[in-house]
């Protein structure tokens, strides 16, 4: 960015506009991919992090390599976090820009679906 001359970031959309030199009209779409990306890979450190955190400092049983029923206090509080982080994006004002009723079927249903995969994967569970 500072060889584009951008050295003046006050925004995300600042930034994406310093990357139009590099990759062109891609770079609001470039910045957007990296934000989830870079999103997708810190919720699972945050939730997991922040759940071996309070497990210690309660002297609970806590890993990923325990089965959930040796440690369930830890899973609840890794799935409570998650939704809590979920939550907090529901609060945000889209305005104008708001899924329409195709698009939050197809999401709802693929969320239900994963959820009874998770669901089934915990109670086959061996161990």
């Amino acid at each position: 960015m500072y060889k584009a001359g951008k050295t003046d970031i006050d925004s995300a959309a600042d930034a994406a506009q310093a990357l139009t030199p590099l990759v062109g009209r891609f770079s609001t779409s470039l910045f957007g991919l990296g934000l989830i990306g870079s999103g997708m890979l810190a919720v699972p450190i945050l939730t997991g992090s922040s759940a071996y955190a309070a497990a210690e400092a309660f002297g609970w049983r806590a890993s990923l390599d325990t089965n959930p029923t040796r440690a369930s206090r830890f899973y609840i509080l890794i799935a409570i976090s998650t939704l809590v982080g979920m939550l907090i994006n529901f609060t945000k004002i889209m305005g104008e820009r708001v899924n329409g009723l195709g698009v939050n079927v197809l999401g709802w249903t693929a969320t239900v679906v994963m959820s009874l995969a998770a669901i089934a994967l915990v109670m086959t569970w061996g161990g």
